[in-house]
């Protein structure tokens, strides 16, 4: 499909902008996702307030690169089956690497089938959180991933930013038993 609308966009006399647009509209929607991650992450890397917007050459390229490389088929094969998420691979960057295979490698199993295999690609602490839900889609278990994975973020940094000795989360002394150095005698100690 990307292929016919590249064609179609050069009889027309169109802005890169509006070949892009067009071009992801015609895309999987996976595509769309992939596309306003990369170009995000780009733009941040060069760290420019005046970056310039992609041009239609930038743009094929990248797709090109993403969903077009030089590869045989039985690596793309070995790397679908042995696929996890990485260490520290954000969900996002994880799910676009398992929809690029999936399209590459031509993958027509069931939704529900393809639901269970991007489960079990995940993190641990993701697929336990999870794993009783109700997940009809792709677009659903995406979805679920990301709030657990920033739940856990969030209560990682909670736990990283408080006061060991007086902080939110810890926990408070307890005294008791215990007045000016002298030790309760309710609770011997078992020996």
């Amino acid at each position: 499909m990307v292929k016919f609308a590249r064609g179609l966009l050069f009889v027309h006399d169109f802005s890169s902008r509006e070949k892009i647009i067009f071009t992801l509209l015609k895309a999987a929607p996976h595509v769309k996702d992939w596309w306003e991650t990369y170009y995000k992450q780009k733009d941040e890397s060069t760290g420019s307030l005046f970056s310039a917007a992609p041009t239609w050459d930038s743009f094929w390229d990248a797709i090109k690169e993403q969903y077009y490389p030089i590869e045989s088929y039985e690596d793309q094969y070995t790397k679908w089956t042995t696929l996890l998420q990485g260490r520290d691979q954000d969900v996002p960057k994880f799910t676009d690497i398992f929809h690029t295979l999936c399209t590459k490698l031509g993958i027509k199993d069931s939704e529900q089938y393809l639901v269970l295999k991007y489960h079990g690609y995940l993190h641990k602490y993701i697929q336990k959180e999870i794993e009783f839900l109700n997940l009809p889609s792709l677009s659903t278990a995406y979805q679920y991933a990301v709030k657990v994975e920033q739940k856990f973020k969030h209560k990682k940094q909670d736990l990283g930013s408080t006061n060991p000795k007086q902080g939110k989360g810890a926990p408070k002394p307890q005294n008791k038993g215990q007045s000016q150095g002298r030790v309760a005698q309710d609770n011997p100690p078992k020996l």
